[in-house]
């Protein structure tokens, strides 16, 4: 007899009620956490939205380092050098879907941010939100496989050139190839590395003050 355990949503919130009139949603990287992703975003872009959002994935990868375990969790698990998928993206949609019935998101709009394997995940969770005003991929390329999930959103990469994870100029291929079917946004080069860095949160910063014509409608 099988049994399907339901997944469980677990995230972290921050108000602001002097902040711009939208909602901020934010997916954090395979082995990070909620929390860390609040803060490496949200606080140096607090006054952006007037609700910060960060999402927990759902499946634990906790990780021994020199100071002892790190706590992590993954959306999904695929192995790029082998071609292997062991638990698919799609696991996530049931979670994206408890997910916005409990925050109860009103009528202003919502951005998500993604970084890394949370930026890959980004149009999953843009499917069951109706106000989604633009998404905003860190470390990220695309999934082509599954084209018709970004159809008509408005998209920004911003990736670094000595991304040791993500190739550069293969996620700038993917954004290519995803461009016909977006309805606006841009691909992003910087220097660095894969990471959230002060120059990748200052190009965040200037698509959130409406410097993209997504964010400026």
């Amino acid at each position: 007899m099988l049994i399907e355990l339901p997944l469980k949503v677990t995230y972290c919130e921050r108000l602001n009620p002097t902040g711009t009139d939208r909602t901020i949603i934010l997916l954090h990287g395979y082995g990070e956490t909620k929390e860390r992703m609040m803060r490496k975003v949200a606080e140096p872009l607090v006054a952006h939205a007037r609700r910060w959002i960060s999402l927990s994935a759902p499946f634990p990868c906790p990780q021994l380092t020199p100071k002892g375990p790190k706590p992590g969790y993954a959306w999904y698990f695929r192995s790029l050098k082998h071609q292997v998928t062991m638990i698919p993206p799609q696991d996530c949609q049931k979670v994206f879907q408890r997910f916005v019935a409990q925050v109860q998101l009103n009528s202003s709009p919502v951005v998500i941010i993604g970084f890394s394997q949370g930026g890959y995940i980004m149009p999953y969770l843009a499917s069951e939100i109706r106000n989604i005003s633009a998404l905003i991929g860190i470390s990220c390329g695309l999934h082509v496989d599954q084209e018709s999930r970004w159809k008509g959103l408005y998209l920004d990469l911003i990736h670094s050139a000595g991304d040791e994870l993500s190739n550069i100029d293969e996620a700038e291929s993917q954004f290519q190839q995803m461009q016909p079917r977006l309805k606006g946004g841009a691909f992003h080069r910087l220097s660095g590395a894969h990471g959230i860095d002060a120059e990748k949160i200052a190009v965040v910063e200037k698509l959130l003050k409406g410097e993209s014509h997504a964010l400026h409608r």
